[in-house]
Formats: C-alpha cells, structure tokens, sequence
C-alpha cells in the first residue's frame, strides 16, 4: 500500500483529472509522476483509482514492474501453499 488513511487529501475527483503523484513503495521514492484517472471505483472507508502514468521515468517504470513481478511470485507462493 501506497499510503496511510490519514496522509489522503481529497476535495473531488473524476475520470479524466490529472494527479502528480509522489509516493513511496518498498523504501523507494517517486516523485513529480503525472498520472490520468481512468477508472475509479469505491466504498465508504477506501476509494482505489485506476492510473495512466503519463510521465514515467524509465528507472520508474523498471523499478514498479520488478516490484510487481515481486508481489506477483509472493501471491502465486501464497496460493500454492493453500492448495
């Protein structure tokens, strides 16, 4: 996860709305990202957004793909151990 409950600030957002994202993942830092809502979606305690990264760096990008290729053997490791 990307954040806490209490460091979210939202006044209104919509599909189609820029956001500059800064964000830490894993002790790295990202900054000064440009990213286009595509989808949002939600309940009363939690509003997750669907992104389209306009902007990313390259050593951004290799950075979030290998975290994901990292959480994606974690689940897969998860799943078999409860077959």
């Amino acid at each position: 996860m990307f954040h806490t409950k209490e460091s979210l600030r939202f006044v209104s957002a919509k599909e189609s709305d820029s956001l500059l994202l800064e964000f830490e993942w894993k002790g790295e830092a990202f900054k000064s990202i440009l990213a286009e809502i595509k989808h949002i979606s939600g309940s009363i305690d939690r509003t997750c957004f669907g992104l389209k990264f306009l902007n990313l760096k390259k050593d951004y990008e290799d950075t979030i793909r290998r975290f994901i290729i990292e959480e994606q053997r974690e689940a897969l490791k998860a799943y078999k151990m409860d077959r």
